[in-house]
């Protein structure tokens, strides 16, 4: 459930800034002339959020180093990996 706030803050942001309907109330606040459409547009949006997600991604790519590994951790091939989620899907809930 970690991940709910920044799914609101997207969609309602996106919803908002995107829509005529609820940006035409607010439309005084950030304009002095209203206007019949919404600040940005839906493409508009979609394509700022592409190019916020790459320039991210890119960042943590090349610049973020990863945390070594330490030598007492055990080796986890793709078999160990699903072995281990499957102990996990096993367990009991309460």
């Amino acid at each position: 459930m970690v991940d709910r706030p920044p799914q609101f803050a997207t969609r309602s942001v996106g919803r908002s800034l995107t829509s005529f309907q609820l940006c035409c109330t607010r439309n005084a606040y950030f304009r002095s002339v209203p206007l019949d459409y919404p600040l940005v547009s839906l493409s508009g949006y979609l394509r700022f959020s592409a190019i916020g997600f790459f320039v991210v991604t890119a960042y943590l790519a090349f610049f973020q180093p990863e945390d070594p590994v330490a030598a007492d951790e055990p080796d986890m091939d793709l078999k160990k990996v699903y072995s281990v989620m499957w102990d996990i899907v096993k367990l009991k809930r309460e």
